[in-house]
């Protein structure tokens, strides 16, 4: 069986260009931030970087394409909040391989829990272990004090990750995700769909993976998770908005079951990247 995308995206000269174009800039990001000392200009070519790394995938670009912009979010995600973690202090940072040296500073721009959470799943994905080590590391409090504020699931569902990697050791991955379940809910309808088809399978798909013998289990929750996307980005305006076009959050669960279970996904969709997912890449 295979979930097909929900929209067919048509390559044209606009999203070709700017294929190229952030292609072409992915060696220079780390001399520009360098120069400018500037955290929050790394912080603002992430989401770039999703845009380029989704509309790669629906078009089915070479995977050596793809993997170069996933890889960007992970690099471009560590430094940025590696920035802030090192006010007024120097620190190293890794671009696409190359390593730069630059002055931290504290900045409020693209350091929410959000784009947090974009940037783990693509660590995670990637195998960036360096770069979920330095996410691990970025307190709650830095998310308190972004431009961009969140809702309490949002935080709750960043400690779960942060309790999968190491992040948080004083509370159980069960207190973590039950935890999540109690704070899911908001006031506006909009934001509680977005909570209930893209946040909580996570956290279903979690606990499966912690469980022993769960593969059909989680396979059926996968299934589930993958149909609650579509429908999420299917309707009215969302259709071409490209975080609808691949799932990154779901790309990153598949990772960690494939890692640390050996468990397949038993069927195929376009919104997850099996080669990404059984480390078909270097």
């Amino acid at each position: 069986m295979n979930i097909k995308r929900h929209v067919e995206i048509k390559s044209n000269k606009r999203i070709e260009e700017n294929l190229e174009e952030l292609q072409s800039e992915i060696p220079t990001f780390g001399n520009i931030a360098q120069k400018k000392n500037s955290g929050s200009l790394l912080g603002g070519v992430i989401t770039y970087a999703y845009e380029a790394f989704s509309q790669s995938v629906a078009l089915g670009k070479n995977p050596n394409i793809q993997i170069n912009f996933i890889k960007l979010i992970a690099d471009l995600g560590a430094a940025n909040f590696n920035c802030v973690l090192n006010d007024g202090k120097t620190f190293l940072f890794k671009i696409d391989g190359k390593t730069y040296e630059m002055m931290g500073s504290y900045h409020s721009s693209y350091t929410d829990a959000h784009k947090w959470l974009d940037c783990i799943y693509a660590a995670i994905a990637v195998r960036n272990e360096e770069a979920i080590s330095i996410l691990m590391q970025v307190p709650n409090t830095v998310f308190d004090k972004a431009s961009k504020k969140v809702d309490p699931i949002t935080y709750a569902l960043v400690d779960v990750y942060k309790g999968l990697f190491g992040g948080i050791q004083d509370r159980s991955m069960l207190e973590l995700i039950s935890h999540a379940y109690t704070v899911a809910d908001s006031d506006d309808a909009g934001r509680l769909d977005f909570i209930m088809t893209i946040f909580m399978p996570q956290l279903g798909i979690i606990r499966s993976i912690l469980s022993e013998g769960s593969e059909e289990e989680y396979n059926e929750l996968m299934h589930d998770a993958v149909l609650k996307h579509k429908q999420r980005w299917s309707s009215g305006e969302r259709e071409y908005s490209y975080a609808g076009w691949v799932s990154l959050p779901l790309i990153a669960l598949a990772s960690i079951a494939f890692d640390h279970k050996g468990y397949r996904l038993n069927f195929e969709t376009d919104y997850i990247s099996r080669w990404l997912v059984e480390r078909e890449f270097s």
